[in-house]
């Protein structure tokens, strides 16, 4: 009668060193939340109370920390033997909007006591530190702030097969990285919402304003970056005839927009035109040339501007803005990234978020 206890005692330290062995297969790391335990019992094909009596052991050990209520969570000590797991996190680190969604993110990545790799964009070597820190071998996932001059062709011969890769506002390298995720605002939508709001105005013709390689993408709609910007092919069609005009990027931030050209595209016995900047910052560049060199023109011309940046409120009045709900895509982003870093293997999709005018 006294051997049940011990082949018990056995079997609640077989199950604890199997459960061990799991968690360091699966990789988890410090500060990683355990699946229930019902579907640990299922998987080590053993009994709820079996499993919670191993739990026991291995957090009298420092190896697990149960927080009753919230659930069970790997140690602080590296259950998985091996190097720290790091998320490439990059992105235009210092402005207006993505500052305050590279803190929510790191927030993520250290709860799963990752190493973020932080790129900042806005480097002029940023393209070759990304490439050398995903070529690392701890690396587990990557966030990158899609930009039109992505240098997709420095991928072209490279292959991240276990790498997934969470693309926000721009487009996919696609087969550079797989699985690759997407969190965009739905541009297409914002386009048609941004036509009739001009069109409610009164507006008889549209000049969409942009750096040239937006302008150039938004006017080709089979271009494979035109799904990465709002479209404006189908305007004319719908009553709203369109032309463009590229912004001098060259003294960025400090965006120029040429006088003469403007008020040429503004003037004339057409109508009224409304004018669509890619950007708040074209935008309130348009709102400052016209005061300066046009101010006649001010009370007719109906700006837009796209993103709802503090350049949309630099201007009195304010402009109008497309707002792409950023806190929606940083949920997101930030649920996606939770759910690679806990070890779960989510299917490659893209989220497309609802934007308005504001």
């Amino acid at each position: 009668m006294r051997k049940k206890p011990a082949e018990s005692s056995t079997l609640r330290e077989q199950v604890a060193r199997m459960l061990d062995a799991d968690i360091r297969r699966s990789g988890y790391m410090a500060g990683t939340r355990l699946p229930p335990i019902k579907d640990l019992a299922a998987r080590l094909n053993t009994s709820f109370s079996t499993v919670q009596q191993a739990i026991r052991i291995l957090a009298g050990r420092g190896r697990l920390i149960v927080r009753h209520g919230s659930g069970v969570f790997v140690g602080p000590t590296d259950m998985a033997g091996t190097v720290q797991r790091k998320v490439i996190l990059a992105m235009d680190i210092g402005g207006d909007v993505y500052g305050d969604f590279a803190v929510v993110l790191l927030k993520v990545i250290q709860q799963f006591a990752a190493l973020p790799l932080v790129i900042d964009t806005q480097d002029p070597h940023w393209a070759d530190a990304f490439l050398r820190a995903a070529r690392e071998p701890e690396v587990t996932a990557c966030v990158y702030r899609g930009c039109c001059h992505f240098p997709f062709h420095l991928f072209a011969d490279t292959v991240f097969d276990t790498i997934p890769l969470v693309s926000v506002f721009g487009k996919n390298p696609g087969f550079s990285f797989r699985p690759a995720f997407r969190v965009l605002p739905d541009h297409g939508q914002a386009g048609g919402m941004v036509l009739e709001a001009l069109l409610r105005q009164g507006m008889r013709r549209a000049l969409v304003v942009g750096s040239r390689n937006m302008v150039n993408s938004a006017s080709h709609p089979f271009d494979s970056a035109a799904e990465d910007v709002p479209s404006f092919h189908d305007w004319a069609p719908r009553g709203l005839p369109t032309s463009y005009l590229c912004s001098d990027t060259t003294a960025e931030p400090d965006i120029r927009i040429n006088p003469a050209q403007l008020v040429r595209e503004l003037s004339g016995s057409h109508g009224p035109c409304g004018v669509f900047c890619l950007r708040d910052a074209e935008a309130h560049a348009v709102a400052r040339t016209l005061a300066l060199h046009a101010p006649e023109l001010v009370p007719q011309t109906f700006i837009v501007g796209y993103g709802n940046t503090p350049h949309s409120r630099y201007c009195l009045p304010p402009i109008s803005t497309v707002d792409f709900d950023i806190e929606g895509l940083c949920r997101e982003t930030a649920d996606i990234l939770e759910s690679i870093l806990a070890g779960h293997r989510p299917e490659a999709r893209t989220v497309r978020i609802a934007p308005r005018i504001i």
